[in-house]
């Protein structure tokens, strides 16, 4: 009961604030705060971590640098002299346009996972998913714009790096991993784009009959049903 009380209250949320925001203000600001805050778990604190091989620092600047050190230092790939491969055309078809609809907008914020933790400007899925009749125009309109003139915003590139530990001894820098925290109008914009460029390569019959990898309701099992009805077959050959 609770579980479902708690449901309905936030299924109502967008219209609770638009009737208290008339009638009453210290209870629009109330239901207000309730989307804005940050809904994030309170990350376990960093213990000293050992830089230099011979020097322990606790400092949160230090730490973070030699966190970030570590990091930059993993991509070291050079691919200045890198060739693409000859691709031959698939298709004649081309995805030249996309129009983003209201209705695309509010189906993909509807089902947003309200856990997952918000980006650097601090809107979060719980925020978008309530109020998502009421922003679905605005939003529309800012998706075609960027489309249209080829612009992604700078903000929505900007990412929180958190450092996750992974295993081993928490004193050493290269035993965490870096999870990019980017913001979640962002990533409902690729989302979007991704829905259009998924359907259009599934209309024109662009993905290959043994690919698995990004397409919904495949897993590595099909590679390996696939593996295996080909050595069934040269067996029998």
């Amino acid at each position: 009961m609770k579980k479902h009380a708690k449901e309905l209250f936030f299924n109502n949320l967008e219209f609770n604030i638009a009737d208290a925001k008339n009638s009453s203000p210290r209870k629009y600001w109330q239901l207000v705060k309730m989307l804005v805050k940050e809904n994030t778990k309170s990350c376990e604190q960093i213990p000293p971590l050992l830089i230099d091989n011979e020097t322990y620092t606790n400092n949160e600047n230090e730490i973070a640098n030699a966190l970030n050190d570590y990091i930059v230092s993993v991509a070291t790939v050079n691919d200045e002299d890198s060739n693409y491969p000859p691709l031959s055309l698939k298709t004649n078809q081309i995805l030249d346009e996309i129009m983003v609809s209201e209705q695309v907008i509010i189906d993909i914020l509807s089902n947003l996972d309200i856990n997952k933790a918000s980006g650097p400007d601090g809107i979060s899925h719980k925020m978008l998913k309530h109020s998502c009749n009421s922003i679905c125009k605005p939003l529309s309109l800012l998706f075609n714009q960027s489309l249209r003139e080829s612009q992604y915003p700078n903000a929505w590139k900007i990412a929180n790096v958190i450092p996750l530990f992974k295993k081993g001894n928490k004193e050493l820098p290269s035993n965490y991993r870096p999870i990019s925290l980017i913001s979640c109008l962002g990533k409902v914009m690729e989302r979007v784009v991704d829905k259009y460029v998924f359907n259009f390569l599934l209309h024109n019959d662009l993905f290959h009959k043994t690919q698995s990898g990004f397409l919904r309701g495949h897993s590595t099992i099909y590679q390996h049903i696939d593996i295996y009805n080909q050595q069934i077959t040269t067996c029998v050959y």
